[in-house]
C-alpha cells in the first residue's frame, strides 16, 4: 500500500486517473441501485395491486410479499438520491 501511495504522489496524472476510475466505479454502483430500486418498487406495487383482497382481506403474508420489495426499492432510491445530491 505504501508503494502505491508513493507512486500516486510522485505522478499527479496517475493520481487523477486512479481517482477518476474509483469515482466512476462508485457511480456505476449507484446507477445499479437506482435501476434495482425502480424495478423492486414496480414489482412490489404490481404484486400488491394484483393480489389485494377486494371482497376478502389479504393475508399478512401477501401484504409482506408486496411490501418488502416496495420498501427495499424505496430505500435504494433514497440512497441513490442522497448520493446524487
Amino acid at each position: 500500500m505504501q508503494v502505491r501511495l508513493r507512486e500516486l504522489e510522485a505522478n499527479p496524472r496517475r493520481r487523477w486517473d486512479w481517482r477518476s476510475r474509483m469515482c466512476s466505479t462508485v457511480r456505476y454502483e449507484h446507477d445499479a441501485g437506482r435501476a434495482l430500486g425502480s424495478a423492486l418498487c414496480v414489482i412490489g406495487f404490481v404484486y400488491g395491486v394484483l393480489h389485494w383482497g377486494i371482497t376478502e382481506p389479504a393475508t399478512a403474508g401477501t401484504v409482506m410479499i408486496a411490501a418488502l420489495p416496495l420498501l427495499t426499492g424505496v430505500l435504494l432510491l433514497i440512497s441513490f438520491i442522497n448520493y446524487d445530491v
